[in-house]
């Protein structure tokens, strides 16, 4: 199995852990605890950490230029979208009364939010050849 991959499959494997951070996020502020949500964290990190170990071992065999240069330019322009929406989210929670177990659930899926924008992003850039 010596296949070689694209950075566009590499940032969609980098993704799905990322989409599973507000599972996490759930299981530590929680108040209510059933036998079950105790394995929660452990089935989360596990599937996580399998995946991340993959990412990095796909990374190092992806010797594509362009692609690279592609992933720097979505990830410039993910960055200005964080920083935007971090300021709107500071605002926000700055003239209102929200909680703070509310204000890391906003946190947590701005994070998913940023994580499938960059692979999309990425993924038009790549497409047109910019």
């Amino acid at each position: 199995m010596n296949k070689k991959m694209s950075l566009g499959t590499a940032m969609i494997i980098r993704t799905i852990p990322i989409i599973f951070f507000p599972i996490f996020y759930y299981t530590m502020v929680r108040t209510h605890y059933t036998t079950f949500d105790s394995f929660i964290p452990v089935i989360v990190g596990t599937i996580c950490g399998g995946l991340f170990s993959l990412y990095h071992k796909m990374k190092k065999d992806i010797n594509d230029e362009l692609a690279k240069r592609n992933k720097l330019k979505s990830d410039s322009i993910c960055f200005t979208v964080a920083i935007i929406t971090l300021i709107f989210i500071m605002i926000t929670i700055g003239f209102s009364n929200i909680s703070t177990i509310t204000i890391g659930y906003i946190i947590s899926f701005d994070i998913v939010f940023l994580a499938i924008l960059n692979v999309i992003i990425f993924n038009i850039i790549d497409k047109k050849g910019v």
